[in-house]
């Protein structure tokens, strides 16, 4: 988190797009510790009065449904025809995703966009695929990352991503 803290006391200067987003890469068991540490790094940077939002994506997939007046309906579609239905919630969260991370952007141009609880949108969103659509905004994001590398490779909740992140990668 030392590491973390130094680059997002970093200005950024205005050339600065999410390919150059942070992935914190920590094993999946240490979530609860990387909440913590997490905690005080946001009231740290608050202190500071750095340019920065944090998003907890822990309720997103709830916050979808509800908001799309899917639930209690979605439950028994699921038993029917859970790939569609998957299918379809991906689409949902992955468009309430982009909208609030780019929303958070406009709020905070050139500052840090935060992202925890991220194994919340296991396995429906890949965000490698996030970044790079959002690499437009003027804004450098910080991605949780519970999972590993190994032999050049990442692994989110220890399950082969499959794509290639353009991010400094901190561990």
């Amino acid at each position: 988190m030392q590491s973390l803290r130094e680059i997002l006391q970093t200005p950024l200067d205005s050339s600065v797009r999410t390919d150059s987003s942070i992935l914190v890469v920590y094993p999946p068991e240490e979530e609860h510790e990387y909440r913590e540490r997490l905690a005080k790094l946001l009231h740290f940077l608050k202190e500071q009065r750095a340019s920065f939002r944090h998003i907890d994506l822990t309720t997103l997939p709830f916050e979808v449904i509800e908001a799309r007046g899917l639930s209690p309906e979605i439950f028994s579609q699921e038993i029917e025809d859970a790939s569609s239905v998957k299918r379809g919630l991906a689409r949902a969260i992955r468009e309430a995703l982009i909208e609030k991370i780019s929303n958070a952007a406009r709020e905070v141009p050139g500052g840090s966009i935060i992202l925890s609880g991220t194994s919340a949108l296991y396995p429906v969103i890949k965000f490698a695929d996030i970044l790079t659509e959002l690499r437009h905004l003027s804004c450098r994001i910080v991605l949780g990352f519970p999972g590993h590398e190994e032999g050049g490779k990442l692994y989110f909740m220890n399950q082969r991503e499959g794509y290639n992140y353009l991010a400094v990668k901190l561990t």
